[in-house]
């Protein structure tokens, strides 16, 4: 599927062939980049988040 190819060009995930049937997994390796990301800008969102629900409560009043 196209799907899979794109997962699996990023990085994603990895293939086991297994006689006619292929596995798919989660490879952690490809993710790191994205747990990165998310470690370094983790400490702005609880701020942000906060902010988002109290426009959201001003806009539903």
């Amino acid at each position: 599927s196209q799907h899979i190819a794109v997962l699996r060009h990023a990085g994603l995930i990895r293939e086991r062939r297994a006689g006619r049937h292929i596995n798919y997994s989660v490879d952690p390796d490809g993710l790191r980049p994205l747990f990165d990301w998310i470690t370094r800008y983790k400490a702005f969102w609880p701020a942000r988040i906060e902010k988002l629900q109290d426009l959201l409560k001003e806009m539903d009043q």
